[in-house]
């Protein structure tokens, strides 16, 4: 599959680009990035830390090199993000990230709630979390990549979940292992439910 990778030289851009290079089926045909980056112009290979040439240029203009890709690989800012999704469909700096979230919608679809509704984020004051909310607290801090801790507090007693991501590297193989799964498939929204069969 031909794939065209958005932002190569933030963090998971650059994983994103070596991980598509040394992937079996997939092959870098373009990569793009917000207008005004200085590495525009530039050989992708070199802006993502390759360390050598590989004959592509990152550009700025999405409908130019949209149509030499089969799918795209986009971990850039939600700003930048949308813009994509939007001249895509012409043919994360979250806190909370979208892995806590996910997990939050896990624990309220168990209460037969929604997330939305029950979600509590960060904590100010006295008083006790309201009974039946799901609390959040993010940290973004130093070199951490990603480490999330589900808790269920009980009397006496605590039950932990526990995740740590040590690099990034994991993402960008998910993300290539998505676009993998996408080869054939009819149009439409799937999620890494489907990518993993679970």
């Amino acid at each position: 599959m031909n794939v065209l990778v958005t932002g190569p030289r933030g963090k998971m851009g650059r994983f994103i680009v070596k991980m598509v290079i040394n992937t079996d089926g997939l092959n870098v045909v373009s990569a793009v990035a917000p207008t005004g980056r200085d590495y525009i112009g530039k050989d992708v290979g070199l802006v993502s830390g390759l360390g050598r040439s590989v004959g592509i240029e990152v550009d700025d203009n999405l409908e130019a090199v949209i149509e030499k890709c089969d799918v795209i690989i986009d971990y850039t800012i939600p700003e930048f993000s949308m813009e994509v999704i939007r001249k895509a469909l012409k043919y994360k700096k979250d806190a909370p990230s979208g892995t806590a979230e996910e997990m939050g919608e896990i624990m309220a679809n168990t209460l037969g709630k929604n997330l939305k509704d029950i979600a509590v984020f960060g904590r100010r004051g006295e008083g006790e979390r309201v009974k039946g909310t799901v609390g959040f607290h993010s940290v973004r801090a130093g070199d951490i990549s990603s480490s999330h801790k589900v808790m269920f507090g009980l009397m006496g007693e605590r039950l932990e979940i526990t995740h740590h991501a040590y690099n990034w590297e994991c993402f960008a193989r998910g993300a290539c292992r998505a676009a993998l799964f996408l080869k054939g498939k009819k149009p439409g929204a799937y999620g890494m439910k489907d990518v993993l069969n679970i």
